[in-house]
């Protein structure tokens, strides 16, 4: 093996050979195919909870939806060194338009989204699993360390260490939803395992973290629907299925 070719995966990791370099880059690229079909098979099937719930909400729940909406692509276009007045020239549409077409309607979609992942992960107790949780705080430091390195206050760290703890939260909550949407999707039904009563603080935190799922606002007791562990939801044949049995 040439020289340079070891020399070359060094640059990107402490591999012996450029063979295990190359190894490590197939797994990667595997991985990232086998979680995006799996995103997909997961947003198959929260458009048909969406399709099929009957959801209610209160009437200016839309407009705040909206304004969330609106603010955030406000602030996008802003870091960007672009303000709204030139971005709807470039669109060559006006506010109303901008408004009615693109921002209500992503509005509505995601309340719905949301309201409906809310009342799912209350009807099948949803947990955080706390072996993932620490597994994702630990994937979450190493990513920050330089920053937190740099960060020159405590409070900096503090803030930093706050961003770590939330997002494993996040991420271990959203784990426990979609595995517990796939494995009914797929028609295994599992048993709700039940749990002791949480302390508030803890149900106070699982409570901000339904929030994350589309960055929400609102209450699960305006979306009268039934969804539970007792429905099989047909899902066309993904491509993970078909490579599986092939």
């Amino acid at each position: 093996m040439p020289a340079e070719d070891l020399e070359l995966a060094k640059k990107f990791g402490d591999y012996e050979t450029f063979d295990d370099f190359m190894k490590d880059i197939r797994e990667r690229l595997l991985k990232q195919k086998q979680q995006s079909q799996e995103n997909e098979y997961i947003e198959n099937i929260v458009r048909q909870l969406v399709e099929k719930a009957d959801i209610q909400y209160a009437p200016n729940a839309l407009e705040e939806e909206a304004q969330e909406i609106f603010n955030d692509f406000k602030q996008r276009l802003a870091q960007q060194g672009v303000d709204l007045e030139t971005y709807l020239k470039m669109k060559n549409t006006d506010m109303e338009k901008f408004l009615n077409e693109e921002i209500r309607p992503s509005a509505e979609e995601q309340l719905k989204r949301r309201l409906v992942l809310q009342e799912f992960a209350a009807k099948e107790k949803i947990r955080i699993n706390m072996d993932n949780f620490k597994e994702n705080v630990g994937k979450l430091q190493e990513t920050a360390a330089i920053d937190y390195q740099k960060a020159k206050t405590n409070k900096e760290k503090q803030a930093i260490a706050n961003y770590i703890t939330n997002a494993a939260m996040n991420q271990s909550f959203n784990d426990a939803l979609f595995d517990r949407l796939i494995a009914i999707a797929k028609g295994e039904n599992p048993a709700i395992e039940e749990v002791e009563t949480a302390p508030e603080s803890e149900k106070e935190t699982a409570t901000d973290n339904l929030e994350t799922v589309q960055n929400e606002t609102g209450s699960s007791d305006d979306l009268p629907i039934e969804i539970g562990s007792n429905e099989k939801i047909e899902m066309p044949e993904s491509e993970i299925d078909s490579e599986n049995k092939s």
